[in-house]
């Protein structure tokens, strides 16, 4: 990793990791501060205890990881943070309210499961008198990897006119088991007054293309 202290102060940090135990709807990690180290949180070695750094100054940081033989396949998450000792996480989210942090994914080879599904599809209203939408995209991760469904949201006029928007233009992922909604906005100058209908189609998988 690389560390730099882009503040006007010297500034002294301890590094350490942390538990993922999902996320929320919203895409963000949600941290176990206090939760006892058990998954990949618990593979990662600091070489250093402590950092110390002058204003400026970037160093790059030796992380190891220490995968355990009885590891389960799929992927595994850990958060590694920078921390200033004796403060708590205040938010969740690779910007840490104390600190810095990035998130750490890993696959461990072996029987995975890549399965997830649109569990709803919707707008945030249902009559519109201008032409700014916004879709919503709930999408469920039955699987144990993380996955990153990509596609597009198809949309057709009352006179047969057609665009495409895309689903999901951040590439943003969804945990294992755990579910995200993905919301995109569509708004045209012109358009026709009369219904309109939406489709989305999305792909995943590193296995094999699966679409849904």
């Amino acid at each position: 990793l690389i560390l730099e202290n882009a503040g006007e102060e010297d500034v002294l940090v301890f590094p350490d990791s942390l538990e993922i135990s999902g996320a929320s709807v919203k895409g963000q990690p949600i941290f176990q501060e206090d939760a006892e180290k058990q998954d990949l949180a618990s593979w990662i070695w600091f070489e250093e205890k402590e950092i110390y750094l002058k204003p400026g100054e970037r160093r790059v940081i030796k992380v190891s990881i220490n995968i355990p033989e009885n590891a389960s396949p799929g992927g595994h998450f850990a958060g590694i943070i920078m921390k200033k000792k004796g403060e708590k996480v205040e938010k969740t989210g690779v910007g840490i309210g104390y600190g810095v942090g990035t998130i750490v994914n890993i696959r461990v080879a072996g029987e995975v499961v890549e399965e997830a599904e649109i569990e709803s599809f919707t707008t945030d209203k249902g009559i519109y008198e201008n032409s700014e939408v916004t879709f919503f995209i709930l999408v469920k991760n039955r699987g144990n990897l993380l996955i990153r469904p990509l596609g597009f949201i198809n949309i057709e006029g009352p006179k047969g006119e057609k665009v495409s928007i895309s689903a999901n233009p951040d590439a943003g992922g969804v945990f294992p088991g755990g579910e995200r909604i993905f919301e995109v906005r569509w708004q045209k100058e012109k358009v026709s007054w009369g219904k309109y209908q939406a489709i989305v189609s999305l792909v995943y998988g590193e296995e094999g293309r699966k679409t849904i």
